[in-house]
């Protein structure tokens, strides 16, 4: 579902920039297609986390990660057991 919701929030991106685009052609006044590069409108920008912050994708790897310590853990206790 994270991996949707980026691209559905790349797709809303560029629809609004072509709206834009197209709202400032249709006042006679076009935008010119070096600033709108030079403002990174044309790029994907993927949202970065700050300090602390997290999301289920990272909470559910994490889990993902102690549940397999969790049976590492489990599997050594019974070979150790067995010998």
């Amino acid at each position: 579902m994270d991996e949707f919701r980026y691209f559905e929030a790349v797709a809303r991106v560029r629809e609004e920039v072509v709206a834009l685009i197209r709202i400032a052609y249709e006042c006679g006044t076009p935008l010119q297609p070096m600033d709108l590069i030079k403002h990174d409108s044309f790029f994907s920008i993927g949202t970065v986390l700050e300090k602390g912050q997290s999301s289920e994708i990272l909470e559910a790897r994490k889990m993902e990660k102690s549940e397999i310590d969790l049976l590492e853990k489990i599997v050594d206790t019974l070979g150790k057991a067995k010998r």
